[in-house]
This record gives structure tokens, sequence and C-alpha cells, in this order.
């Protein structure tokens, strides 16, 4: 019999278990960061409808999420059965001139069903039209709420940022600064050259210490979402830099290294959890161009394994 790898003793000692159940794909890898705003563990709720929100913020060190996937099937739904508008009706016509510049329509729509579903729940808020809602971009290009139109005191407590791959959009909403990240998991032919050129060393010691594929795929995935969480939370992107700082590889996520600006660690927390994008009911129509309204996520049906 084989020796267990490194990865996956310490996986056994934390009590782990690996992505997906009953042999059953996960298809989808999440990550999110919040700046805490007092002690004590930040509190995450999965929103199952868009009309809980009402309007409410998130409280201190509380973080809500909101998951939605493309739909096979057409027509407007949402949780309550009542009609909403075409997407890109809610859309900007620089959003829409963006989303115009994507290749593949599945993306165009992706990218549409986002940002419609970020306005659906910032105007339930706000309690606006969604079309209405006005954003701004910082000096790096984050979006954020237009302060001239909402003054310095709303923009301050109400922080959102959104993320959408193949098939899935998250939308994560705070009181304090936050980044979400979500990305469709499966194998890269070049992921351990792509760890070496863009993550940490600790990321890469790590991924060379696990020994499947399986291993592998969880701990590129494990750092590349919750990588871009956090400069995504930071609000500098890109220009951070991914190996600017460290996650822990196993458990609850935890900074191991960061530049000093953003310290101290517990400044920050993190999560991350695989999800089985299939156990999603229909949250948005798909088909060749993005005509067709939002629906529900439901969280008491989905499968989250914490990894």
């Amino acid at each position: 019999m084989a020796e267990p790898s490194p990865f996956s003793a310490a996986r056994e000692r934390h009590g782990l278990k690996p992505a997906g159940r009953g042999g059953a794909p996960v298809r989808h890898a999440i990550a999110w960061t919040l700046e805490r705003s007092e002690r004590g563990h930040a509190r995450l709720r999965h929103l199952d409808d868009i009309d809980q929100m009402g309007q409410q913020m998130p409280g201190p060190n509380q973080i809500w999420l909101w998951l939605g996937k493309p739909s096979p099937c057409g027509g407007v739904r949402h949780g309550n059965d009542r009609n909403w508008p075409a997407p890109d009706a809610w859309i900007s016509e620089a959003e829409l001139a963006r989303s115009r510049k994507f290749h593949f329509a599945r993306d165009s729509w992706s990218y549409v069903a986002a940002h419609a579903g970020l306005r659906a729940a910032m105007g339930q808020i706000l309690g606006q039209n969604p079309a209405h809602v006005r954003f701004a971009a910082s000096s790096s290009g984050k979006p954020a709420l237009d302060r001239s139109f909402y003054g310095s005191d709303l923009t301050s407590q109400l922080h959102f940022n959104l993320s959408h791959t193949a098939g899935l959009v998250v939308i994560a909403i705070a009181a304090t600064p936050v980044g979400v990240d979500v990305e469709h998991r499966r194998q890269l032919p070049n992921m351990r050259q792509l760890v070496q050129h863009h993550m940490p060393q600790e990321a890469l010691a790590t991924f060379d210490l696990a020994q499947s594929a399986e291993e592998k795929l969880e701990l590129f995935f494990r750092f590349w979402t919750l990588g871009e969480s956090f400069i995504k939370a930071t609000g500098l992107g890109l220009a951070q830099g991914l190996d600017s700082f460290a996650f822990t590889p196993l458990g609850t996520p935890r900074l191991t290294r960061f530049s000093p600006e953003w310290g101290p660690a517990d400044r920050w927390q993190s999560g991350y959890f695989c999800q089985d994008g299939a156990q999603f009911p229909g949250f948005f129509a798909h088909q060749n161009r993005p005509e067709n309204g939002l629906g529900t996520f439901r969280s008491e049906t989905a499968e989250a394994l914490i990894v």
C-alpha cells in the first residue's frame, strides 16, 4: 500500500474530507475575505432570496453571500415566482457595452447576470430601482457605491463585491471592505507553473508535497480563490500581487504572511468552500443572449463542504 502524502496525512489530522461526496464532482471553489470591524469571528449568512434583505444592511463582522447559476429552462423567475424585467434592462449602458466584448455568449451572459443581480441586491437595501443604483470605482478600479451621490456615511457602511465564472455568480455584501472569488473547479494542464509564477513560495512548497491530482486540484483552487478574495478586499487588485501574502493550506484559512500595511493578521477573516453547482436550482435562464430574468438560490439544498 502506498504511503499517504504529507498533505493527505495533515488533512486527516485536521479531520477534513476531500471536496465532494459520494463521488459527486465539485464544480466550483468559492472564497471570501472580510476586513473585521471589531473583535470576534465574522458571521456568514447565505441569502436564500434577495427579498430577504429588505431595507437593512449587514451588521458588524457580518457577511452576506448570495449565489446563483444559469438555468437550462427559459422564463423570468424569482424565488416568489413574481416576474422581473430582463436583467439587461437594469444594467447601465457602460455595463451592457462591456458585456458585448466577451468572445463567448455564456461569458457575456454571466457578466450581465452578475451585475443585474448586484443591482437587484443594492436596490433592495437602498429602496431604489435597481436600474437607478449609481456606482463608482476607486482609484484602483474596485467598484463601490457612488459617494458623491449617496454620501460618505452610507458608502462607508455598505460594501460589496461580486465574482462570476462558468455556471455560477457570487455576490458578497458587508459593512466593511469585502472580497469574493468563485472559480470553475477543473483540472488545468499548467497548474504548477501558475503556482510557481503567480503564488507565494509557501503555496508552491505545499503544492509539491501533494501527490495525487485531486490533492493538487484542491490546493490550487484554495490558494487561487483565497488570494483573489484578499486582493479584492484590500481594493488593490492584481497590483498587490498574489505572491505578497500567504494563507494556510488546510482548515480555516488564516494569513501567515502579509505586507505590514495590511496587518495585523486578525484584521482579516477568510472562508473557503467548494460547491457542487449541479445542486443549485435555476437562477438565470441562459439562451444565446442575455434576455431572461433572475431566480434564486436556496442554500438549504446546496452541498457546501469546508475543506
